[in-house]
């Protein structure tokens, strides 16, 4: 009975003197940041969000607020493969082929399926982009066949920071001969 005492003494001490061990040795460092206080001899990982999990980024020095901004920078990343390549100067020879509109928000434009989800919430202004003409679109994982031809393409495009927020196809249309 006498050795179980003394068994129960001397791991109790034991105890105590790791945990003050343990205590003295992270006395200077601050509570775990992800809330669980407590002695630790591993270095703490920081996450330091990058972008912050509702919040719209703004990639772009300023918005795009013209139409010549917006067919600039959709002419710079386009996934369309045309038939007849389009340009900058086609809004002016040709303003059938190409429209552009602005809405207040994506509801107002329409909605759908967002790309980004970054600015799913709130992406501001949006400018929706239809671009017609014989095409071929090469989405990589979508339901899109690369080798299916389609009569345009619509984006639609944060104004304020550039992001495609969706992308969809516009059937052909058949000519009259």
């Amino acid at each position: 009975m006498k050795s179980k005492i003394s068994s129960l003494i001397a791991m109790s001490v034991l105890i105590t003197a790791t945990w003050m061990v343990f205590k003295s040795l992270n006395q200077n460092q601050p509570a775990d940041p992800i809330g669980y206080p407590g002695p630790s001899l591993l270095p703490t990982l920081r996450l330091i969000p990058t972008v912050e999990p509702y919040a719209t980024s703004v990639p772009r020095a300023e918005p795009l607020r013209t139409q010549e901004q917006v067919l600039e920078y959709v002419s710079s990343w386009d996934m369309a493969r045309w038939e007849k390549p389009w340009s900058l100067e086609t809004l002016k020879t040709d303003p059938e082929r190409i429209t552009l509109e602005v809405f207040p928000n994506r509801s107002a434009e329409g909605g759908g399926v967002f790309l980004s989800e970054v600015e799913a919430i709130n992406p501001g202004p949006v400018w929706r982009i239809t671009i017609r003409g014989k095409t071929k679109l090469s989405l990589g994982g979508l339901a899109y066949n690369p080798d299916a031809e389609y009569g345009g393409v619509v984006y639609v495009v944060s104004q304020r920071s550039g992001h495609l927020l969706s992308i969809s196809a516009l059937p052909i249309v058949p000519t009259e001969k």
